[in-house]
């Protein structure tokens, strides 16, 4: 059944897919990869203290992954169901990950810039 669903797709719509995902893919590969090892070779702190981060932010994701799960799919606008985050949500992620590999910034202008993200992104899913 599967080899019958792959021959209906051309390649311009496999295109597609794979490109709309290849983005994601290149965040949490650099994340995945390359995280733990910026901050203990390149920041400084035990591998500890960095594990430790990395733990409270898969934790998080964890709790809040199903809610938002949730939400998205109540979510009903004129683009769509999953559209306004596919849209609106990537401007939040690529400033994340910036501030993840940022450390010439105060922490306080980074926390600042976080919350504010955090507000402005749950301010659109809630919308």
């Amino acid at each position: 059944m599967t080899e019958a669903v792959v021959e209906k797709l051309n390649l311009k719509t496999r295109l597609g897919y794979g490109i709309g995902d290849i983005a994601i893919c290149l965040y949490w590969s650099g994340v995945g990869l390359y995280l733990l090892y910026f901050y203990t070779d390149v920041v400084g702190i035990s591998p500890s203290l960095a594990g430790l981060i990395y733990g409270i932010g898969m934790f998080w994701d964890a709790i809040t992954d199903p809610f938002m799960g949730y939400v998205a799919e109540r979510t009903r606008t004129k683009w769509g169901v999953y559209r306004p985050y596919l849209l609106f949500g990537n401007v939040p992620l690529a400033l994340s990950f910036v501030l993840l590999f940022s450390i010439g910034l105060a922490l306080i202008l980074k926390i600042s810039i976080y919350f504010l993200l955090l507000l402005i992104s749950n301010r659109k899913k809630i919308n």
